[in-house]
């Protein structure tokens, strides 16, 4: 499977992730949907309190895998599942589509697998012990993702088209890294006023820049299909 055709369907799979993905943070935040607010540095309350379910959300902490162990096959666990499944999968397409070198294709390989582990572990009751191996997974993933872009997209020889395309359907397996988490909620936490802990809608940045991703792929190659001049 090579060519443009690759390349689309690998957004195509990253936009379906994004969707996916939209399903377990609105299962995860819809506690907290409608007005929210906060009680300031004075002690006041602003607007309408949070709500005591909004409140056990932001406690428990958002993450598309592994999120709070309270039931591997509630929907929210599922729809992150699946999240990671159609992540895995688009970044497969390019895998299968492009003709690296044995090293680079290592390189490349690593990711998914790592994606792969971590959506396996999303599968088993949340305990102290998995807590750390999960944390440390998902951390090796967010590394093995800035790697694969620094020698597939930036190193190699191959045009700087390609590279951009390499650079974005890197955002699948990066999008359930420790570094696209950690980079949302550091975003989340300075605009949202209720972040004294983990703020609401935290993961909606990474879905949107996942589709974002996504959509590129699907344009890019399509708009460079249709410059190519037809010769007799």
């Amino acid at each position: 499977m090579r060519g443009r055709r690759s390349w689309v369907l690998a957004g195509v799979l990253m936009v379906l992730a994004a969707l996916a993905g939209s399903a377990a943070v609105w299962q995860h935040w819809r506690s907290c949907a409608g007005p929210q607010t906060f009680v300031d540095a004075s002690g006041a309350a602003v607007g309408s309190p949070l709500g005591e379910a909004c409140l056990r959300a932001m406690d428990d902490g958002f993450s598309f895998l592994y999120p709070d162990g309270k039931d591997p096959w509630r929907p929210e666990s599922v729809a992150g599942l699946a999240f990671a499944v159609l992540l895995a999968a688009s970044w497969t397409v390019v895998l299968l589509s492009q003709r690296w070198g044995r090293a680079s294709r290592v390189v490349a390989v690593v990711p998914l697998v790592l994606l792969l582990l971590t959506a396996a572990l999303n599968l088993l009751a949340r305990s102290d012990a998995l807590d750390s191996v999960f944390a440390h997974v998902q951390l090796a993933l967010s590394a093995s993702v800035v790697l694969a872009v620094v020698v597939l997209a930036l190193g190699g020889t191959a045009r700087p088209r390609e590279r951009v395309l390499v650079a974005l359907a890197l955002c699948a397996p990066g999008a359930a890294g420790f570094l696209a988490l950690a980079a949302d909620y550091a975003v989340m936490a300075t605009f949202s006023e209720a972040n004294w802990d983990t703020p609401p809608w935290t993961g909606t940045l990474t879905l949107v820049a996942t589709a974002l991703a996504g959509v590129a792929l699907v344009v890019l190659p399509v708009r460079a299909g249709r410059s190519v001049p037809v010769t007799a």
